[in-house]
């Protein structure tokens, strides 16, 4: 998933959000089901991943 994708949903539910590096995510804080409080923050993180054929 991108940026813009993870941005779009976790916005609509009421999160605010942080990320750090560029490309597709890799990470989350906190973990995916922890719970959250609304208006809590998220923090994704990114990177570039280059596919080999």
């Amino acid at each position: 998933m991108g940026l813009k994708d993870a941005l779009y949903l976790l916005e609509n539910l009421g999160y605010r959000v942080r990320f750090a590096g560029k490309g597709k995510v890799t990470g989350q804080n906190p973990a995916p089901g922890t719970p959250l409080d609304k208006n809590g923050i998220v923090e994704i993180q990114l990177k570039e991943i280059y596919e080999t054929q």
